[in-house]
């Protein structure tokens, strides 16, 4: 991979980064499933190309400055999603109770 690819990548991955934080923050989560997997290509992609030349301090600077981006996006994504995981918690936990209440006394309502 060539040193611009490597900088393509990972401005592709701070795009990829803000259209997931504005999926999260609009709770629109096939979108956001749809961004996660680009991620996770994009994110493969580099793995693959671990052996590269040695960069510029200007590319190194844009690289550390995108990574501290994508970091930061992130980090706000988390915060959106902690609330909605743990109202999808409360709602499977509630399901799963009145299911049980079901099977349990729900024999019983006809005598």
């Amino acid at each position: 991979m060539h040193r611009n690819d490597v900088l393509a990548c990972y401005e592709e991955l701070a795009g990829l980064a803000a259209e997931a934080l504005t999926s999260a923050q609009a709770r629109d989560w096939e979108a956001f499933a749809r961004q996660q997997e680009l991620e996770a290509a994009a994110l493969a992609s580099l793995k693959r190309h671990q052996a590269l030349p040695p960069y510029s301090a200007e590319i190194v600077n844009r690289l550390e400055a995108l990574i501290r981006l994508i970091l930061d996006r992130q980090q706000k994504i988390e915060a959106l999603l902690l609330p909605w995981r743990e109202e999808l918690a409360m709602q499977l936990q509630s399901a799963s109770s009145s299911r049980m209440l079901a099977r349990t006394y729900g024999a019983q309502d006809g005598g």
